[in-house]
């Protein structure tokens, strides 16, 4: 049984996300977990008779998250129904992050699975504030990133970019083998580089690699990197037709380079493809 933390804002992107989840794992006994969360903004509330005002604005917010939370409910059960999955629905007070943090430790959660914009998100923009805070912060459980108008027919290709530099443990990489097993996908490990000769180091690492991504179909990738990280490995995955990037969330190093909030300013990495993000356990 997985347990899986859906996020909304009830925005089409978290919509066409939580289609994505119930479409990967609409094989496997599951346990969806649907969240809204809100939170006045102080600037709505200061001046006269605030604590009227500020209760007035929560019992508005909370109106309206639950209101949303009942129609999504609705909708899902007419329209989605499926003797594998069991729902939940919350509408949560906090700041997000916070709260969510604290729900997914409560709950035991697997994965999220969310949205890249939200509701007031820019088209073409990979990553919107809620997401790149939310990837920054949870470091002890894989995220699905979901982009707007991805249409998930089956989960068949994985593109993992590696460079080889780190030694995977042996639990990191267990999402990502387990989806593949799950949908029976192939993995193809990408690597982007002006210099294709290892070090002595990364050789090993890359027979370790090899090792723990034994039980897939796995092809090794060396392309050129002749421009940008991310604009690299979003042209291969393009190329290749994948349905999902594989990104292990090192502190400082490979994805900190994608998820620097210039890059995500400038859209450096505008994917179209949903991109999984598994946690640093070493």
């Amino acid at each position: 049984m997985k347990n899986i933390l859906l996020p909304t804002d009830f925005s089409d992107n978290s919509w066409n996300a939580i289609f994505f989840a119930l479409k990967l794992f609409k094989d496997v006994s599951c346990n969806f977990y649907v969240v809204n969360t809100y939170d006045p903004d102080p600037k709505n509330v200061i001046g006269a008779r605030t604590y009227v005002r500020t209760g007035m604005i929560i019992d508005a917010l909370a109106e309206s998250s639950q209101q949303g939370l009942e129609k999504m409910e609705s909708y899902i059960q007419e329209n989605h129904s499926n003797p594998n999955h069991s729902f939940e629905y919350a509408s949560l007070k906090g700041e997000l992050l916070d709260t969510l943090q604290d729900y997914r430790k409560q709950k035991d959660i697997d994965y999220i699975i969310m949205g890249t914009l939200g509701a007031t998100g820019a088209k073409g923009v990979f990553m919107g504030t809620n997401s790149v805070r939310m990837v920054k912060s949870v470091r002890n459980c894989p995220i699905i990133l979901v982009p707007n108008e991805f249409n998930l027919q089956k989960l068949e290709r994985i593109i993992f970019p590696s460079d080889f530099s780190r030694f995977y443990d042996k639990y990191e990489l267990m999402p990502l083998i387990e989806l593949a097993k799950m949908c029976k996908a192939s993995c193809q490990v990408l690597y982007l580089t002006q210099e294709f000769a290892l070090t002595d180091e990364q050789k090993r690492n890359k027979k370790m690699l090899t090792e723990r991504l034994a039980e897939l179909d796995v092809t090794f990738n060396n392309v050129e990197l002749k421009s940008k990280l991310a604009k690299g490995i979003n042209e291969f995955a393009k190329e290749q037709r994948a349905d999902l990037i594989a990104i292990v969330h090192y502190r400082h190093t490979f994805f900190e380079k994608l998820t620097r909030e210039p890059v995500v300013k400038k859209v450096a990495f505008h994917s179209q493809i949903p991109l999984l993000i598994l946690p640093e356990l070493s």
